[in-house]
């Protein structure tokens, strides 16, 4: 879902999305949720996430945000070069830095 943010806020998730989140875990089923902005999004769906991509990303409370979760290396979030990209797996910790081109 691209632009997460123009269908839930971090108060408020759309039922349908809420039970495909929360209940929704069958084999082969992955939800990605895309934005600019991640202290835009709702616990909830960040709770629920096991995989964090993030490029270069400057605001401060976006960076909080995702300090808040435990990602490593938001610190170098904001220099990262254009196509950079930090990759974190929340259930193992593990770390990708990567380049798209």
């Amino acid at each position: 879902m691209d632009e997460v943010w123009r269908h839930c806020s971090p108060r408020v998730v759309p039922p349908d999305l809420l039970a495909v989140v929360k209940t929704g875990r069958k084999v082969g089923l992955q939800s990605v949720f895309l934005t600019q902005e991640p202290r835009e999004l709702s616990e909830t769906l960040l709770a629920e996430g096991t995989e964090f991509v993030s490029f270069r990303l400057q605001g401060l409370n976006s960076l909080g945000r995702l300090a808040d979760y435990g990602m490593p290396g938001q610190e170098q979030l904001p220099t990262l070069p254009r196509g950079q990209f930090i990759a974190w797996n929340k259930l193992s910790g593990g770390t990708v830095r990567g380049r798209l081109f």
